[in-house]
Order: structure tokens, then C-alpha cells, then sequence
């Protein structure tokens, strides 16, 4: 009766919400930064059009070595969390969107080495496999919240009732 008692959740309301928020940070930063790498990726491509290889190679090593860093180190951080049962598929799906990120930063550090532009496309590739992996982190983001909150706002397992709600004795009884 446990899953009941916790509006369908296995784990416990609080678990839940502390790993999710445990995770925000990590998420926070390499969010921020993914930003400007997305849009350093686009100049790349529209350079890839216009300027000479080596400018553009050596453009796409730099900027791949430097996100690297950030996504393998939030991996790092976000795969040393423990999930709950309730969370296993949010905490895949992020490492998961990590995995394709990072896969992106060595294609481009591979480009830069080889000079092989036309790869850059593989790099849109490997976005667009993480834009699935971050929607199924954002649903099961929604539904994890959905749970605890009604957990929350349900009354305890105990048969406790809110104040407002229980009735309130008369008299010196």
C-alpha cells in the first residue's frame, strides 16, 4: 500500500525532491553554457561556408575541448547522484543528453584535427538525438513534480487531516 499512500510514487515525496533539486545546479551551468556553445556552433557552420578550413578546424578544436569539460564534469556529478526507483528514467535521460553533448564536443575536437568539415553535420546529429533525451528529461520532470506535489498536499499515511479539516472538539473533552 505504499505506492498508494504516496500518490504513485515508490520512493518517498522527499527523495524525489531532493534529487531533483540536487540536481539543478549542474543542470543550471551547463545549460548556461551550452547557450553560447550552440551559438558558437552556428558561427562555426556559417564560417564553414565562407572561411578558409584551418580557421574554421581550428575554431571547432577550441570550442569542442572547452565544452567538453563542462558536460563530462556535470556527468561526472549528475552520475554520482543516487536516484530513487522514481527517478531512474530522469536520471538516464540527463546522462543520456550529457552523453550526446559530449559526443558533439569530440566530433567538432575531431574536425578541428582532421580538417574535415563536412563532419560538422554530425554534430547537428548528435544535437538532435539530445533534444529527445532532454523532452523525456522535461516530461518525466513535470510528472516527478505532479506526484510530489499531490503527495504533499495529501494527507498523511498516518490519517492524520489538516487543522482546517479535522474536526475540532467542544467542551473539556
Amino acid at each position: 500500500m505504499a505506492v498508494a499512500e504516496r500518490n504513485g510514487l515508490v520512493s518517498s515525496p522527499r527523495a524525489v525532491a531532493t534529487f531533483l533539486t540536487s540536481m539543478k545546479p549542474y543542470l543550471n551551468e551547463v545549460t548556461r553554457s551550452r547557450a553560447q556553445w550552440i551559438r558558437d556552433i552556428g558561427v562555426l557552420l556559417e564560417d564553414a561556408r565562407r572561411q578558409h578550413a584551418s580557421v574554421v578546424a581550428q575554431g571547432a578544436t577550441r570550442v569542442g575541448r572547452a565544452q567538453v569539460v563542462i558536460f563530462r564534469e556535470a556527468h561526472t556529478r549528475i552520475a554520482a547522484i543516487g536516484a530513487p526507483a522514481d527517478c531512474e528514467v530522469i536520471h538516464r535521460a540527463v546522462l543520456t543528453w550529457l552523453d550526446k553533448q559530449m559526443a558533439a564536443c569530440d566530433v567538432m575536437v575531431d574536425v578541428g584535427l582532421r580538417g574535415d568539415l563536412p563532419r560538422l553535420r554530425e554534430v547537428q546529429g548528435l544535437l538532435a538525438e539530445g533534444r529527445f533525451h532532454a523532452q523525456k528529461f522535461n516530461d518525466e520532470f513535470v510528472r516527478l513534480v505532479a506526484l510530489v506535489r499531490a503527495a504533499a498536499r495529501a494527507p498523511s499515511a498516518r490519517g492524520r487531516t489538516s487543522r482546517a479539516t479535522s474536526p475540532r472538539r467542544r467542551g473539556g473533552r
